[in-house]
């Protein structure tokens, strides 16, 4: 089947000008294929807009598709770690109060001690010889005698 050659129109002059032996090698390939697809005459600036149109479409519409999968997944394993983050600020939370709760317990077993250690220091001979000592204005001699 022998190709049909289409009239061109008049090209604007901002478009680059095709050599006739360039143009004719442009017309065999690309404008068949567009005209049998589309079955119009149509010109070669024209027709190759169209092809590049219907090549690139897809392609672009793919891309996208494929951005906005890489999207999605992007955004589910932020919202997984968000929760996750969520759920271990609330443990950290509960271990906090927990430490709050075992630190206020340790310093009252800690002033428990301390009252009777003072108790029991009281009742001993040192503190005698410290409370008789004091009384005679040797308080500083004692305190260096009780260290020794």
């Amino acid at each position: 089947m022998p190709l049909q050659r289409f009239p061109t129109p008049d090209v604007e002059e901002e478009t680059p000008k095709l050599t006739l032996a360039s143009r004719e090698a442009m017309e065999s390939i690309f404008i068949p294929h567009i005209v049998g697809k589309y079955r119009i005459e149509v010109s070669l600036e024209y027709g190759l807009v169209a092809l590049l149109a219907s090549i690139l479409k897809p392609r672009r519409a793919s891309e996208l598709k494929n951005e906005n999968v890489n999207i999605t997944r992007e955004n589910t394993q932020l919202k997984r770690d968000l929760e996750a983050g969520h759920g271990k600020s609330k443990r950290l939370k509960v271990d906090l109060k927990e430490l709050k709760r075992e630190i206020a317990r340790n310093k009252v077993k800690s002033t428990r001690v301390c009252t009777n250690d003072i108790e029991v220091f009281k009742s001993s001979e040192e503190f005698e010889i410290l409370q008789s000592n004091y009384a005679q204005d040797s308080y500083w001699n004692s305190l260096k005698d009780a260290h020794t």
